[in-house]
C-alpha cells in the first residue's frame, strides 16, 4: 500500500500557486500481486471539480476496472494483451451523479485542460495501443497507434471511429515512448476543442505546440472523466509512470511513495528528479 505522505507533500506544494496546477492522479503500477482489479494505489485520484475555480483533493481515490481481456501487474509495471483497463479523475463511485461526476472536465464556464502522461513499449503481435478519454462509460478519443494500418501515432474520434490526424511517427516494437497528451475542454459557448499528442517531449522545458507529433482542433462539445489504458492483439504492451494532470509542469512531479530515507519512491529521490 502507498503512504499518505504524497498526498500531504504534494497538496501543500501544489494548493499555493496561483494557477491551482495540480496532479489529478499518478501511478506507477507498484503493487503487490498481479491484479489491477480494484486497486486504488498510487497517488490521488481523487480530484473535484465541482466548482471550477476552486477544485479541491476529496481524500477518496478512484480504482481500477478491468474493462476487457488480460490486464496484469509485474515487476512495477502494467501489462496488457487485447485487454484495457480504466481509473476515473475522483472518487470510488462511478456513473453519473457519483463520485465520477465531480471528477468530471467539461462545458463550465472556465476553459479546462487535462493532461497524460505514460510511458509505453509495443511488444511483438501488439496490433494496436494506447490511452482512451472516456465520457463516464463512453470512449471518446484515442491516443496511440491505432488499427487502421498506418502503424502511426494517432489521435481519433471513437464516436465515429474517424481519424482525426495520423502523424508521421511510426511506433515500433520493443521501443520504450513516453505519451504526453493535451486535451483543452471547451468552456461554456465555445466552439470546440484543442488536442495534442506528444512522443517523448522534453518535460523540464516549457511546453512548444509545435513539437506535438498530433495536433487537431475538434468542433463540439467534449467531457472527460476517466482515461482508459488498453492494448489489441496478441502480443503485449507495457505501461509505466502515468500521470494524469491540469499543467505540462505538473508532469514533472514525481510523487513520493516510501517512507524509506533513499532510493526509488523516496523523498530524496523526488527532489533530485
Amino acid at each position: 500500500m502507498k503512504t499518505i505522505l504524497p498526498y500531504l507533500l504534494l497538496c501543500s506544494a501544489l494548493s499555493s500557486t496561483a494557477s491551482r496546477a495540480e496532479i489529478i492522479g499518478h501511478d506507477d503500477f507498484r503493487y503487490r500481486g498481479s491484479s489491477i482489479q480494484n486497486r486504488d494505489g498510487g497517488s490521488f485520484w481523487d480530484y473535484d471539480i465541482t466548482s471550477p475555480a476552486n477544485p479541491v483533493h476529496t481524500g477518496v481515490a478512484s480504482d481500477w476496472d478491468i474493462m476487457f481481456g488480460t490486464v496484469a501487474l509485474g515487476n512495477g509495471k502494467l501489462y496488457t494483451a487485447n485487454g484495457g483497463a480504466k481509473r476515473e479523475y475522483c472518487g470510488i463511485t462511478e456513473g453519473i451523479g457519483s463520485d465520477e461526476s465531480k471528477g468530471a472536465f467539461s462545458d463550465v464556464a472556465l476553459a479546462q485542460s487535462v493532461f497524460y502522461r505514460i510511458d509505453m513499449t509495443r511488444g511483438t503481435d501488439a496490433d494496436w495501443c494506447g490511452l482512451s478519454s472516456f465520457n463516464f462509460n463512453a470512449e471518446q478519443l484515442f491516443f496511440g497507434l491505432y488499427p487502421d494500418g498506418s502503424n502511426r501515432f494517432s489521435i481519433y474520434d471513437q464516436r465515429s471511429s474517424t481519424p482525426l490526424v495520423v502523424s508521421p511517427v511510426t511506433v515500433n516494437v520493443g521501443q520504450k515512448y513516453t505519451l504526453v497528451v493535451r486535451m483543452d475542454i471547451t468552456p461554456l459557448g465555445g466552439t470546440g476543442c484543442q488536442l495534442r499528442l506528444y512522443v517523448d517531449p522534453d518535460l523540464n522545458a516549457a511546453e512548444n505546440p509545435a513539437t506535438a507529433v498530433a495536433s487537431v482542433f475538434l468542433p463540439g462539445l467534449n467531457r472527460s472523466t476517466s482515461l482508459r489504458v488498453a492494448s489489441g492483439g496478441t502480443g503485449l504492451v507495457e505501461w509505466d509512470d502515468l500521470t494524469v494532470a491540469t499543467s505540462w509542469e505538473s508532469l514533472r512531479v514525481h510523487p513520493v511513495t516510501t517512507f524509506a530515507d533513499s532510493g526509488p519512491g523516496s523523498l530524496r529521490q523526488a527532489i533530485a528528479a
